[in-house]
């Protein structure tokens, strides 16, 4: 099952990057040493993320059913306490990314 999941992760990260590709408004990475060396907008090492990306999402994923599981059935304040975190947790994940990666494209 692990294999079929980084595979699946590899699959999704190169059709991702083929639509980014042909894309009107899209995401061009810069690598000045290795500019060369890209499939699609992505220089290629970077294809290598996508498949810990796919197990890291999968994981997540059954880490919200565990707590789903255990905690929805007894009382609402968990979860709402839950939901509250991960809005706040991603809040802070857009701001890093709007800081340190969208800024190159904005200079």
């Amino acid at each position: 099952m692990l294999l079929r999941l980084l595979i699946a992760g590899m699959i999704c990260g190169m059709l991702w990057e083929f639509w980014n590709f042909w894309a009107g408004s899209k995401l061009i990475y810069s690598v000045p040493q290795l500019w060369f060396l890209k499939l699609f907008e992505m220089p290629f090492l970077g294809f290598f993320g996508f498949p810990p990306f796919a197990l890291e999402c999968y994981l997540a994923h059954r880490l919200s059913i565990l707590v789903r599981d255990r905690h929805l059935k007894r009382s609402i304040v968990r979860p709402v306490f839950v939901l509250v975190l991960a809005v706040v947790y991603c809040m802070f994940v857009f701001k890093g990314i709007d800081r340190y990666n969208v800024w190159t494209y904005a200079g």
